[in-house]
């Protein structure tokens, strides 16, 4: 796990210079202000706001939960460095997930796709960082590398919650369905719900998108990468017909 390549802000940044918007544009797209640069709603979780200082007044807002594990994927994107792309497509994520669900079937995945990847929770058992990511089996499902070393450096799994630099139609995060047959925690739901589902949206509306809905581009997106995806997974989120987004 010892990525030391270029930080994601030098890779947002880069592309955002190489693909220069609008100023206009730019202030439609990150009118967030900052925050407090920490606030702990509740026991377990922090709200942090980070800035980029390549390009001042921008900041991306992260939830942190301590003790509720957190996965990242990211497919090919112009923004991802290369070594932390672990997986081709939607399907091949859900699929590695599937593979460890049905090994371990106490298990339970609230599974997300963003505009270039997936995040997932696991909603059964607390952990921290260093109980998951010593675990053998959990890394045999290949998630990111770059997302491993910043929750095991930080003790915490911060998830973004607000839209990256440089990315129109940052829908942050949707809800696909669960994976895997376990009883999901009841506060460990709770907490996810209301500090990272609510959070996206209140954000996604904040930056004049729609709260609880998408845009066209991106229901188109997530109906191509759904066409990855195993259909015995579609069929449990009810998906079949790749439009009931």
């Amino acid at each position: 796990m010892g990525v030391t390549a270029r930080s994601r802000e030098d890779i947002a940044v880069e592309w955002l210079l190489s693909n220069p918007l609008p100023p206009d544009k730019f202030v439609e797209m990150y009118p967030l202000k900052k925050q407090s640069t920490s606030k702990t709603p509740e026991p377990g979780v922090l709200y942090r706001s980070e800035g980029y200082p390549r390009i001042p007044g921008t900041y991306i807002q992260f939830t942190g939960f301590n003790d509720i594990p957190f996965f990242d994927w990211d497919w090919p994107d112009p923004r991802h460095p290369v070594e932390a792309v672990t997986i081709r497509n939607m399907g091949d994520a859900v699929s590695a997930v599937a593979d460890y669900a049905s090994s371990y079937p106490d298990s339970r995945f609230r599974m997300y796709v963003t505009p270039a990847g997936m995040h997932a929770a696991e909603i059964t058992k607390r952990a921290s960082p260093a109980e998951i990511y010593s675990n053998q089996n959990i890394l045999s499902m290949s998630p990111d590398p770059y997302y491993q070393n910043i929750s095991l450096q930080k003790n915490r799994f911060d998830i973004r919650t607000s839209p990256k630099i440089g990315r129109e139609n940052d829908f942050v995060g949707w809800y696909m369905g669960d994976i895997g047959t376990g009883l999901p925690d009841p506060g460990m739901q709770q907490q996810v719900y209301k500090h990272y589902d609510r959070r996206m949206a209140q954000f996604r509306n904040a930056q004049g998108m729609l709260a609880y809905g998408l845009a066209p581009q991106s229901q188109q997106l997530i109906q191509e990468q759904l066409a990855t995806v195993p259909r015995s997974i579609l069929r449990s989120w009810g998906r079949t017909n790749f439009s009931a987004l």
